[in-house]
Parts: structure tokens; sequence; C-alpha cells
């Protein structure tokens, strides 16, 4: 199992490194769409629904404005496996993550298996 750059780092500078496991789970509410078409088990798109920009607004602060690439997910296809890509497909994702967004392959599989028959 390769460790992502941030527990690799950890682990370089000897600390004790447990790994936390989140879900990131997605249920597809666009008007009209009838009950989710199932469950997917998915990986971060990495295409980018939205921006962020940073205005200065006096002294040592500043506002953020956020801008959207696309209006809904239904507007594109997303990545195969994505979450974005089995939200367009009527499909409730559910994605794996931990401090680097996207867990690793083998934390990704292993969070897989013990979500097996998940209804």
């Amino acid at each position: 199992m390769k460790p992502s750059r941030r527990r690799a780092a950890f682990l370089a500078a000897g600390h004790d490194v447990t790994i936390v496991v989140g879900l990131n789970v997605n249920y597809p509410t666009r008007p009209g769409l009838a009950s989710p078409t199932g469950i997917a088990f998915t990986r971060q798109a990495l295409e980018e629904l939205f921006g962020v920009a940073y205005k200065p607004s006096g002294g040592d602060t500043y506002t953020m404005k956020v801008s959207h690439a696309k209006v809904s997910y239904a507007e594109t296809e997303g990545e195969a496996r994505s979450d974005l890509a089995a939200l367009g497909q009527g499909e409730v994702s559910i994605t794996a993550i931990d401090a680097d967004w996207t867990a690793d392959p083998a934390t990704y599989a292993a969070t897989a298996a013990r979500l097996a028959g998940l209804r």
C-alpha cells in the first residue's frame, strides 16, 4: 500500500499515524428524479464544478467569491467511477475519504468490502 503524501510525511518524521476513513455520501436530488437507481462506491471527481477567488476587503481581511463552472452535476458526465458520474446516473455515491481527500486504493477497497451489500 502506498501511503498518501501527508501520511508518508508523518511516517518519515517518526510519528505514529492512525488511519481514519470518512465517508462522503452524496444523494441525487435533481428536480423530477425518482428514487435513486442504486448505490455506487466512487472516487472523487477531478472535474471542478466551481472556482474560488478571494478579493481584498480592507486590512487583513478578504471576501471569498464562489463561481460555478457548471450549473449542476446533471450537465456533465464526470470521470468513470467518480461521484459525479454516479450522481449523473441517479445513484447515491459513497466515497471513502481521508485527510488527502479520496483515500488510497487499498483503504478504498477495504472500505468498499466492509460496505458491500449496503441497501
